[in-house]
């Protein structure tokens, strides 16, 4: 099974942080990460706040997202803000697709202590939206 997510590629990293969680689950599944604008270098409080739960990430596992146009993808999970236009037109060929909506920790915010508290959120919220999609639907999907 391939899974691509997909992300705008601004500045967080979300794609990569979700890549680097799923393959921690299971490494049976191949695993994409991709930008439609990639960025080109990951955000440091991105490689602290996955360090913290050992897990390295690598800006070679971000792709941009025309090197993927062959490829055929099972599970699509977009993970922007928000449902943007960019996501809804996309050139590649996938059989489901998700949308995972996932604050920038960028983003000036008093709902946090510090920048950094706001990428461990983030990184604790894609870890949960995972999990679920993990033991709820992929595991399920593998039983039947």
């Amino acid at each position: 099974m391939t899974i691509l997510f997909l992300c705008s590629g601004k500045s967080s990293c979300k794609s990569l942080i979700a890549k680097t969680i799923m393959e921690s689950m299971d490494s049976k599944h191949r695993v994409l990460s991709a930008g439609i604008s990639p960025v080109k270098e990951i955000n440091p409080l991105t490689i602290q706040v996955m360090k913290e739960i050992g897990l390295p990430m690598k800006l070679a596992d971000l792709q941009p997202l025309a090197e993927l146009k062959n490829e055929q993808i099972d599970y699509l999970i977009t993970v922007g803000e928000h449902t943007k236009e960019e996501f809804h037109h996309l050139p590649i060929s996938y059989g489901n697709k998700l949308h995972l909506s996932f604050n920038n920790p960028d983003k000036p915010s008093s709902r946090y202590d510090s920048q950094l508290d706001a990428y461990r959120h983030l990184r604790d919220e894609i870890r949960t939206e995972l999990d679920y999609f993990y033991h709820r639907i992929l595991k399920e999907k593998a039983a039947n």
